[in-house]
């Protein structure tokens, strides 16, 4: 499980990327970009987000599924 990435982590132009799960994922020490994903849920991405206790770089979430639901 992945705990800390110790650079910079992209996500970026996956179109059939439908779910991203780091559950464990608290520390990114470089950039966080989730972009350009158009069938992720923009909320699985800011998720991610919301459960990280440090990170050191800019944040760059677009571009993704903003109808997409998560439950």
């Amino acid at each position: 499980m992945l705990t800390t990435v110790g650079a910079s982590l992209f996500v970026q132009y996956h179109p059939a990327l439908a779910t991203l799960s780091l559950p464990m994922l608290t520390t990114v020490e470089g950039n966080l970009t989730i972009k350009a994903n158009s069938m992720l849920p923009t909320c699985q991405a800011t998720g991610i987000l919301a459960q990280l206790v440090s990170f050191t770089g800019m944040v760059t979430i677009s571009d993704n599924d903003d109808a997409g639901t998560c439950s």
